[in-house]
């Protein structure tokens, strides 16, 4: 298990810096701007998510609850996440 334990932390860390937003944008424009604004993440999910962590659960939340980028792959819900991060919450992954 300790030997794990880095390549657990390596991975989960990775895929953050890896991301690209910009994909994660072409991602995101169509699949979530149907159901709303990005005033979403300005005024009312902003308050309520404090963290990365937080911001990966909402995302999972939402596509579980609406059906909407259920087709993407981890690696596309990452660069989602990212680049939702670097455009709304400016958060410390």
């Amino acid at each position: 298990m300790r030997k794990l334990l880095p390549i657990l932390l390596l991975s989960t860390t990775a895929t953050a810096v890896w991301a690209d937003p910009e994909n994660g944008k072409e991602l995101h424009d169509p699949e979530c701007m149907g159901c709303h604004s990005t005033e979403v993440y300005t005024r009312g999910a902003k308050g309520k998510v404090t963290d990365f962590s937080g911001l990966k659960r909402m995302v999972s939340m939402c596509i579980t609850n609406t059906g909407k980028g259920a087709d993407w792959f981890p690696e596309d819900q990452e660069e989602v996440i990212e680049y939702m991060n670097q455009e709304f919450y400016h958060l410390k992954p």
